[in-house]
């Protein structure tokens, strides 16, 4: 799923992965991507995460962001929206609180 992603994400670190599976779903705009048999564009991607301190601050902002994305709480309100979109009037007056 691209757990270790997010918490890199969390952390500050810019991430860079395969565009493969489930990761650019994951990361969306917060990392760089290769295709996944291509060392070359990997340490050149490294390579820019190293030496332009700018793309290395946009990857942190933006995969702190990310990362928020995926907290329970985030998720829960989401979830809470899908049920609240298809069930309309039920638990409206409700207020329900996510415990993590």
């Amino acid at each position: 799923f691209g757990i270790p992603l997010l918490e890199a994400m969390a952390a500050g670190v810019p991430v860079v992965t395969a565009r493969r599976s489930s990761l650019p779903e994951v990361c969306g705009e917060a990392a760089l991507y290769l295709d996944q048999d291509d060392p070359e564009r990997l340490a050149d991607l490294i390579r820019e995460v190293v030496d332009r301190s700018d793309v290395a601050a946009e990857l942190t902002a933006r995969g702190r962001l990310r990362a928020r994305e995926f907290l329970p709480e985030a998720i829960a309100a989401r979830i809470g929206d899908v049920y609240e979109r298809m069930l309309p009037g039920l638990g409206a007056e409700r207020d329900v609180q996510v415990q993590s």
